[in-house]
Formats: structure tokens, sequence, C-alpha cells
């Protein structure tokens, strides 16, 4: 008899922390923005932002798709929205979220505003495990909200743009952190068409493969091996993995992206980071994974239309000396 107390208390201890997960998650969002631009323009950032977000809330209680007919938001951020959705779900865990609106260019541009540090818990059932991840929000001049991409984190974007030697520095810094942000949500969407965009036609492209072989004299031996490939080959590629596996995510962790101006092209940087690459194979269960650098080369004279001229992944055991700079290239 005593056992099945026991056995019955757990129980109820267990429907009782459900209900309570399940309750700490709101269904209605509502974002306080605070900015020195029009009131208005606030107003409806802030009423734009509350709808999007109300309603991932609202389906991922339900479980169910996305319906973002009525929200003002552009074809492109709805589309993207649902393809991460597809992919890795998530949801708000404060019901208000108090955030300041940041200008990204004073140009009439479809990204010309952004508010982040938006903290929301992404499910495990894509990603293997639960975690809390920011995102960004990008607003036109409208304050229609034109996407939402996973953010880079806080502390990390402060010292980039903080390294802006200008103010022209400053906002080609933002530019290419809004840049990077689309670079890894594209991937985590398995958005190919976006990839084969921003991939110019002459890209160099380098990557790399960790494969583990077993010997009887030493035991396992890992390796890499590297291959050369152009824009065409490197799509192809990509095409499977998405294909061949249910969700893909990269992260850019800890404090190691570094933006470096071309000494030679204003209009030319390098981005290196930290790369975490893994994949959630159909079954669920845990497919390729990798760790390592990965070098950008960017074209950014054209800020709608920012091309990648090199794409490089290094080994993480390089050092300093050893990894590829934006230098190394004549433009």
């Amino acid at each position: 008899m005593k056992k099945i107390v026991l056995k019955s208390t757990f129980l109820l201890l267990m429907l009782i922390a459900t209900k309570a997960t399940t309750n700490a998650q709101p269904n209605n969002i509502k974002f306080v923005l605070h900015s020195t631009a029009n009131p208005d323009l606030i107003e409806n950032m802030q009423k734009n932002a509350s709808a999007v977000f109300s309603e991932i809330n609202r389906a991922a209680k339900e479980n169910r798709n996305l319906n973002l007919s009525h929200v003002n938001a552009t074809e492109e951020a709805i589309k993207n929205m649902e393809a991460m959705w597809k992919t890795c779900r998530f949801y708000c865990l404060k019901p208000t979220y108090y955030q300041p609106v940041n200008e990204i260019s004073k140009k009439e541009t479809l990204q010309r505003y952004s508010v982040r540090n938006i903290s929301v818990y992404f499910d495990a059932k894509n990603t293997l495990d639960n975690k809390n991840q920011e995102i960004a929000i990008y607003f036109d001049n409208t304050g229609k909200i034109s996407n939402v991409f996973i953010a880079i984190e806080k502390t990390q974007y402060g010292k980039l743009i903080e390294t802006g030697l200008d103010v022209d520095e400053i906002e080609r810094r933002l530019i290419i952190v809004h840049f990077l942000e689309q670079f890894r949500t594209a991937y985590c969407e398995k958005n190919i068409d976006f990839i084969d965009a921003i991939f110019s036609p002459y890209a160099l492209i380098i990557t790399g493969h960790k494969i583990t072989i077993n010997t009887k004299d030493t035991g396992p031996k890992t390796f890499v091996k590297y291959t050369e490939m152009d824009k065409k080959q490197y799509i192809k590629n990509l095409k499977n993995v998405f294909a061949n596996n249910r969700s893909l995510d990269i992260k850019f962790p800890e404090e190691t992206i570094k933006i470096t101006r071309h000494p030679n092209n204003q209009n030319v940087y390098g981005v290196r980071c930290r790369q975490d690459w893994s994949t959630v194979k159909h079954n669920g269960s845990k497919g390729y994974s990798d760790s390592g650098w990965l070098t950008l080369i960017i074209d950014v004279a054209k800020e709608d239309s920012i091309q990648i001229w090199v794409r490089a992944w290094q080994d993480p055991n390089f050092n300093e000396n050893e990894l590829l700079k934006v230098g190394n290239f004549d433009f």
C-alpha cells in the first residue's frame, strides 16, 4: 500500500510540474519599446511585435502551425518565421519585454530598426536539447516587421559595434552583424534560396569534415579532410544535408566574432568566428557535428545584397597565425 501511495504522489507532483510549466507560457506577449524616434512609429513596432509573438506562443501552446495572415509583416518575414518554426519551435516565457529600439541605418531600407535580446525558449524536438536563445526583430521605416533572426549574444554584439572607428564604420558593422544573423538563421531554416543568393558565383569555398578511423595499434584517430569547391558544388552538397536531416543548427559560441576591414578596399570585410555545427536526423538521433573556425570574406558595397567571396572552415586547433585573414586576398 505504501508503494502505491508513493507512486501516486510522484505522479501527482509530475502533473503539477507539467501544468506549472504550461501555465508559465503566457498567451499574450506585450512589447514596451523606448526610443527617440517618432512615437507613432514606436507604437506600430510595439503593436506588430506583440501580435507576432502572441501568435507564436499560442501556436506553441496549442501545438499547431503558425497563422501569421493577420500580422503586419513583410512576405519575406512571414516566410522566414514559418520556416524557422518548422525546424525549431520556440516561445516566450516572459509576458512583457521592455527593450530599446536600435537604428541600423538612416537610409530608407527594409532593415531600418531592430529590437534585440528577446529571450525565447527553443523546443528540444529538433535541437536535441532545450535552451534559451535570443531573437532580434527587424522593422522597416513604418514599423512593419521585416524579419526575425536568431540573434548574436548581447555582450558580443556590443563589443563588435564599439570597436568601430567612426560613424560610417559603426553603421557598416551594424549591417555586418545583421547579415551574420541572417546567415546563421538561414541555415537553421534550411533557406537554400537565401544562401544561394548571398554567395558570389565566383566564391571560393573550403569545407572541413572530421573523420575518425580505428587502427589496431593506436585505436581511434580523428583527422580533418578539407575540400575546395565552387558555389555550384557547395549548394548541391548543402541541399543534400538539408534533405537528409530534420534540422541543422549552427552557433557562434563565446565572444569569438571578429570583424576586420580589408587594408586596401573599404567595402570588403573579413568575419571570423568559432562555429558549432550540429544536425538532427529524421529519426530524432544526433547526426554529424563539429566545431571549428569559420572565415567569411564579404563585400558590403551594396548593403541590401551583401556577397560572400570566401567561405572557409579551419580546424579549431589552428592558432591565430594559421587562420585565413581578409588581407590574404586581393580585391
